[in-house]
């Protein structure tokens, strides 16, 4: 049963953290292109 909580525990981690990238990632991806679509003009 502890294995298992930590096991729960970890992947609880991984995926809170892959959220956050994927949200930052997706945060910068849109300020980029706000960017260059601002310079572009």
């Amino acid at each position: 049963m502890d294995e298992f909580s930590k096991g729960c525990y970890v992947a609880f981690s991984v995926s809170l953290l892959l959220a956050g990238a994927l949200e930052y990632i997706g945060y910068l991806t849109v300020n980029i292109s706000a960017l260059t679509g601002f310079l572009g003009l």
